[in-house]
């Protein structure tokens, strides 16, 4: 719960400087977590907005949810023209010095060695 009302705090926080800069238009760089992986989301329906997480699942699918869907709220009661970007991966040069899980799940792949996720799902756009 914690974390979630961080993310979401610091959004809006930021979002609420864009407003009072007179910013008008901004875009958001979500997760395709936001929408993914829940469980209760019949496998024969394509997956679209009512798809996203509404349970906790897992936290860091439902923090993005949850702050995406505040965002837009708050897009909506302020004007702002917000658009959400939900990548489902980013290829480039790693910004961190030594690698991540993400890192190392993807170098897996490559290697076609096992991943260690229980429940993996590749979404390349």
């Amino acid at each position: 719960v914690k974390l979630i009302q961080s993310a979401l705090t610091g959004t809006l926080n930021v979002l609420k400087a864009f407003s009072d800069a007179k910013i008008k238009r901004v875009k958001v760089i979500s997760s395709i977590v936001s929408m993914l992986y829940n469980p209760c989301w019949p496998e024969d329906q394509v997956m679209e907005k009512s798809s996203y997480a509404k349970a906790p699942f897992h936290w860091y699918n439902l923090a993005k949810s949850e702050v995406e869907s505040q965002t837009l709220e708050y897009a909506k009661r302020s004007g702002l023209d917000m658009v959400t970007v939900c990548s489902a991966i980013i290829f480039g040069p790693m910004l961190q010095v030594t690698s991540n899980a993400t890192s190392l799940d993807i170098l897996e792949i490559m290697k076609g060695t096992p991943t260690s996720l229980f429940m993996v799902m590749y979404v390349i756009v």
